[in-house]
């Protein structure tokens, strides 16, 4: 009764200011490796109030009490595999942001995620990553300045609206180029341990993934590799309302392409396996996976023999998106 009372305290709203919570990320880097969740999660929350000083970033021991207040904890939550947009709406946050840690190859990488919990939609995701611990410390404040754009007010508009002679001069805009959402050789398929169309695992350079997709992606490029302009991955966000999309991603190791991730929604295939394929027709094709892995809002099946990974939503057991990467 009394940890139900601080509860319903600390949800008083003293301020009309929104309100956001960031969860304690899921940890997918070997013990040994020594990367600390909780200090990355608390490096997270500083960064975001620095970033948006208008916004309530709620602190670690708030956000337990109160859900010790309702009679849970984070950890319970995610053992019970709710998503982070219903902890989010216990904790009564207008935005919640989840990560996981992982280590790829030597890299260790940081992905965060950005949700509003009154519509349950994808605000933004973005990445950090570094061959050291220290280097993703490093990289995590501009991933989270990245993340944190949706939640800035927009600038006052400074500039002079435009006088009549320049309105009357305007060309119209040239077409869109199309882009990977409307590509006339859609759907691609993906050959397992090759790559997907002209794109090849170890061969393909970032040069060649925007010749082929276009060059309006978000590029992150390495600063400590002793390569200060090498691109580290491609993203392509393809926007859509229902389900909210994940983007197509390219990763780079040293220059050539290493792996790529799809995202829902997009027209790309291997073996007719795609975006809401169900885990009885991914089996079917498939078989059973080498190894699976859990966790809040998705079960992998990973099939290393082959280089691929298949994320299944936990809601309806469908296929969300699969990465590609090299075999085994």
């Amino acid at each position: 009764m009394r940890a139900l009372a601080l509860a319903l305290l600390l949800l008083a709203p003293a301020e009309q200011r929104k309100r956001l919570a960031v969860l304690e990320f899921e940890n997918n880097v070997p013990a040994k490796q020594g990367v600390d969740r909780i200090y990355f999660s608390d490096l997270v929350r500083g960064h975001v109030q620095r970033s948006v000083p208008g916004l309530m970033v709620m602190t670690r021991e708030s956000t337990e009490a109160l859900l010790k207040g309702f009679g849970t904890s984070l950890a319970a939550c995610q053992e019970a595999g709710e998503c982070e947009v219903e902890i989010g709406r216990k904790l009564q946050a207008d935005y919640v942001v989840s990560g996981r840690l992982t280590k790829v190859g030597r890299r260790f990488k940081l992905t965060l995620r950005l949700h509003e919990t009154e519509s349950g939609s994808l605000l933004r995701d973005a990445n950090a990553s570094g061959d050291t611990i220290e280097a993703l410390d490093d990289a995590t404040a501009k991933a989270v300045a990245d993340l944190a754009v949706p939640l800035a007010a927009p600038a006052p508009r400074t500039e002079a609206p435009p006088t009549r002679a320049q309105l009357e001069s305007t060309q119209p805009p040239a077409p869109a180029k199309p882009s990977a959402q409307d590509h006339p050789e859609w759907p691609l398929e993906v050959t397992l341990g090759v790559g997907i169309g002209p794109l090849v695992l170890g061969k393909s350079t970032p040069e060649d993934v925007l010749a082929f997709y276009g060059r309006d992606a978000k590029i992150r490029r390495n600063d400590d590799t002793g390569e200060p302009y090498e691109v580290d991955y491609l993203n392509y966000e393809v926007k859509r309302p229902n389900p909210p999309s994940r983007p197509i991603s390219f990763d780079f190791v040293r220059g050539v392409l290493s792996s790529f991730s799809t995202g829902s929604g997009q027209a790309i295939a291997t073996r007719g396996v795609k975006y809401g394929t169900t885990r009885e027709q991914l089996v079917q094709v498939f078989g059973s996976p080498d190894t699976t892995k859990s966790d809040v809002y998705f079960v992998v099946y990973d099939y290393p023999s082959l280089g691929v990974r298949f994320h299944l939503g936990k809601e309806e057991w469908k296929v969300w998106s699969f990465e590609l990467y090299a075999r085994n």
